[in-house]
């Protein structure tokens, strides 16, 4: 008999707790049944009804972005890099919020520097940052991974960092991962078509 009552009494918990998520978040029965049966504890059952209503995202992919950055202040991170980068939230990873925060909450920028006019953006993809400069009239374009980037932006001096760390180092000139092809050094000058893209690109990001 008491075993029954237990059961019962489980069957009413679980039963209140499911009318308590639609009643609150404006779920679906179904998504409603699926959070309490997936994750026991409650709070974790608010983040993710949360999560479906706040970005409006299916239980699958709430699921998914909880997994991924383990609770709702951090997905609220993701949500302001995704709309940074004019991307939906579930492209957003670890990496892209760091580098974002890392960079001073930004994807692009722009600065002049004594060597010409440096303009940045972030490329999530590849999750490195490529540098457009325009040096006596000729454009140059690197793929920089986000340690020495974020050297670079806080150094004291754009361009005398550029003159010692950068320019002439053969790894960074020829760094061919990510979206845009490094060009402008050496035998490899940049046709309108990759500054075009750039540009572009640069003009999409907030």
């Amino acid at each position: 008999m008491k075993k029954f009552l237990i059961g019962d009494l489980m069957k009413d918990l679980k039963s209140e707790r499911i009318s308590y998520l639609i009643d609150k978040y404006g779920i679906t029965e179904s998504d409603a049944i699926y959070i309490v049966d997936t994750f026991s504890l409650s709070s974790e059952q608010e983040v993710i009804a949360t999560v479906m209503t706040e970005f409006d995202v299916r239980v699958d992919e709430a699921e998914e972005l909880y997994g991924e950055h383990g609770s709702l202040s951090a997905i609220k991170d993701a949500d302001e890099v995704a709309e940074a980068l004019g991307v939906g939230i579930t492209e957003v990873e670890g990496d892209d919020i760091d580098n974002y925060f890392d960079m001073g909450g930004g994807t692009k920028g722009e600065v002049e520097t004594t060597v010409g006019t440096m303009r940045w953006l972030y490329d999530n993809a590849s999750k490195v940052y490529v540098v457009s400069l325009i040096m006596e009239g000729t454009p140059i374009m690197y793929n920089i991974p986000p340690n020495i980037m974020k050297d670079w932006k806080n150094s004291d001096s754009a361009g005398e960092y550029y003159n010692s760390f950068v320019r002439g180092n053969k790894t960074l000139e020829e760094n061919a991962v990510g979206s845009f092809s490094p060009c402008g050094c050496g035998p490899n000058p940049c046709d309108p078509g990759q500054i075009d893209q750039f540009n572009a690109r640069y003009s999409s990001l907030k």
